[in-house]
């Protein structure tokens, strides 16, 4: 019997070799290169195959062809949104072969790196804000939208009390007219800088501070007057020191705010640090303490 009976020939099936399933097609724009690479060192530091183009371009393959090819192989594309992405025609082709094979599960996932507005079709997908927080905060904001876990808090939401934002402000009638909303003179302490960004750094944690729409419904629900003084900024990383430093130089400003966002996050371990370090603030201000939490 000769060998090619004992030993057949290998099928082309048989001797190609195994391809990889991407788990994220990683889409971006030239400009935001540096967010890209730091999006997929994250995702394949958690056991994840990314495709990006700053890696995955080798010298002398076609670039059209390679991306078509990935976009085969991928089960997620994940859309880096930025002005200078929404702005390219051509960065649209891989989300909206994306939204064109959406099934039970989410082929798409979006994350904002500035403060912008998706439009058209991108408008319908919920999307995650990476900018505005620190590092480990956009990480653990990253890996929960890729592993598609819920945003269940660790303790139970506090009761929805019928009277908004809580009982604690409710009971101080007099705290909510505006003549007591005043930026106060005298010898009243103000806040330093470095009190106020750590403040500010904390309450960016809080998952309802992670979207404008979100974070401007826990403004909108404080006193007139203080919402009113509340400077508007489109960058996050603006807009809450300078929420915070009114609502410090305000009688009970910073109190009224934590009784809204107990409203919202109570039970949160971000909420318990935010108002830690709000207490001690207030302590060094001569402010007094602050009343206990709902949750």
């Amino acid at each position: 019997m000769s060998d090619s009976m004992s030993h057949p020939e290998p099928s082309p099936d048989e001797s190609a070799p195994a391809v990889k399933k991407i788990d994220f097609f990683i889409s971006y724009t030239k400009a935001d290169k540096q967010w890209a690479e730091w999006i997929a060192w994250q995702l394949e530091a958690a056991g994840y195959l990314s495709h990006v183009q700053a890696w995955d371009a080798t010298p002398g393959s076609g670039f059209v062809e390679k991306i078509h090819s990935a976009l085969q192989l991928t089960d997620k594309v994940l859309a880096i949104l930025s002005a200078a992405y929404l702005k390219s025609s051509y960065e649209a082709v891989p989300w909206q072969q994306a939204i064109g094979r959406r099934n039970t599960e989410p082929a798409l996932l979006t994350f904002r790196i500035e403060d912008v507005a998706p439009p058209g079709l991108l408008e319908q997908i919920v999307y995650v804000d990476l900018f505005g927080v620190d590092e480990a905060v956009a990480r653990e904001r990253l890996l929960t939208a890729a592993q598609g876990r819920r945003a269940k808090p660790t303790r139970p939401p506090a009761f929805p009390a019928p009277h908004f934002p809580s009982e604690a402000v409710a009971a101080r009638p007099n705290d909510r007219q505006p003549s007591r909303l005043k930026p106060e003179t005298g010898n009243r302490k103000r806040p330093s800088s470095a009190q106020i960004r750590e403040l500010a750094t904390v309450l960016a944690r809080l998952a309802v501070m992670s979207s404008p729409q979100n974070r401007d419904e826990v403004v909108s629900q404080l006193p007139d007057a203080l919402v009113q003084a509340v400077p508007y900024n489109a960058r996050t990383d603006v807009y809450l020191p300078g929420l915070l430093r009114v609502c410090l130089d305000r009688t009970h400003g910073l109190r009224d705010l934590l009784a809204i966002l107990d409203y919202f996050e109570g039970g949160t371990n971000p909420m318990a640090e935010f108002r830690a370090v709000a207490e001690r603030v207030l302590a060094d201000l001569n402010e007094g303490t602050l009343p206990e939490s709902n949750a």
